[in-house]
């Protein structure tokens, strides 16, 4: 079960429908309005990288230090709405995932909040198809990724607005 604060979302780890329920929650209540540009869908350029402009956002704040990264307490999720993590300019991988799958959610893009793991270690980040094709937002810095997600990155769940998908990993089977 979710309980809501304000401002944030307690998140119960492991739970596919409260998590989605946590991120439809946190990225549909408009505080995003104020950031950035709002495009319409049928009003973007051709070819207009959506995810670059709103990475931006994101790389510019952590570059002048507006904003920065920071774990939750240990053994609790605690995901926080996309104005609380501006009004704080501080928050973890989940955190910053909200605050751009919000702000894409303003755009004519498809965005998905992906959940995951990096190296290991669990992970949140954006991936989002604009008009100049596929991208993975990595929410801690504002690095994009054009070519594929990178090697590193293992994909365990997709939360989009209508819905979720646990994703299972595939077997590999290497030649001998």
């Amino acid at each position: 079960m979710n309980i809501l604060l304000p401002g944030r979302v307690l998140v119960v780890p492991d739970i596919d429908s409260q998590r989605w329920d946590a991120v439809c929650q946190l990225a549909c209540q408009g505080e995003t309005l104020g950031v950035g540009r709002s495009i319409p869908p049928g009003q973007t350029p051709p070819g207009f990288r959506q995810a670059n402009e709103v990475a931006t956002i994101l790389a510019d704040g952590f570059r002048s230090g507006d904003f920065a990264y920071a774990s939750d307490p240990a053994y609790s999720d605690v995901w926080q709405s996309p104005a609380r993590t501006l009004a704080m300019g501080i928050g973890d991988c989940e955190d910053w995932a909200i605050f751009i799958f919000a702000l894409l959610q303003r755009t004519s893009a498809s965005a998905q909040f992906c959940i995951g793991t990096v190296n290991g270690v669990g992970h949140a980040w954006v991936e989002v198809v604009d008009e100049a094709g596929w991208a993975l937002i990595e929410c801690t810095s504002g690095m994009v990724f054009r070519r594929g997600r990178p090697q590193s990155y293992r994909l365990e769940l997709i939360v989009e607005l209508r819905g979720y998908k646990r994703v299972t990993p595939r077997l590999v089977r290497r030649a001998m």
